[in-house]
């Protein structure tokens, strides 16, 4: 078994294999890109397409500091870590 990574938006997968994939979360994400995250798979043509959408991120920074909650928590979401 071969692993591989990739940032493509869509990846054409094949039916006789199994697959890992690690989709992004919106508000903590972990691979440096903001913007929140999901993945659309079409099982017909058995393809997997990224997408990511930008939110109110200033919005939920002021959120988080309101909260009381660290500031580091707020500002690691501009960064995408």
């Amino acid at each position: 078994m071969r692993a591989s990574y990739t940032r493509d938006p869509r990846i054409a997968g094949r039916r006789d294999r199994r697959y890992l994939i690690v989709v992004p979360s919106v508000g903590q994400p972990r691979d440096g890109d903001p913007r929140a995250g999901y993945l659309l798979w079409d099982d017909v043509a058995w393809t997997f397409a990224h997408v990511r959408l930008d939110y109110d991120l200033e919005g939920a920074m002021r959120r988080i500091l309101a909260a009381g909650l660290p500031a580091h928590l707020a500002e690691r979401l501009r960064w995408g870590e």
